[in-house]
């Protein structure tokens, strides 16, 4: 089982969801990797990157191949904490979670729009 909130019941079909995504987030960083020949960070960004510890950790257990490993106490604080490494220090490989404010940089992009 991955997460449990308090009185919800855990179906095999969401931890079949939950697998299967992380499983392809994993394999598209290994493949550009791959390509790249070297990887030095992966950034965790937007809804999901930003506010789920749970597919961020994860998704950086399925990368420890590369060198990837999680800081627990960093990797499971709040979103309001901001931009964070949440890489251990040993990592070969830096994770960050870096806010992106999408909403933000949408009505700057409708103002202008507007304006034009």
């Amino acid at each position: 089982m991955f997460w449990k909130k308090p009185g919800m019941k855990v179906t095999n079909a969401r931890n079949w969801a939950i697998k299967t995504f992380v499983h392809r987030i994993a394999r598209h960083i290994a493949g550009h990797a791959a390509s790249l020949r070297r990887l030095d960070g992966i950034i965790f960004t937007g809804g999901i990157g930003e506010n789920s510890s749970l597919i961020r950790r994860l998704v950086m257990e399925h990368l420890a191949v590369l060198g990837v490993v999680i800081d627990t106490e960093m990797n499971n604080r709040s979103n309001s904490f901001g931009e964070r490494i949440v890489s251990s220090e040993n990592a070969r490989v830096i994770c960050a979670v870096i806010p992106t404010n999408e909403e933000k940089n949408d009505c700057f992009g409708c103002h202008s729009f507007r304006q034009s």
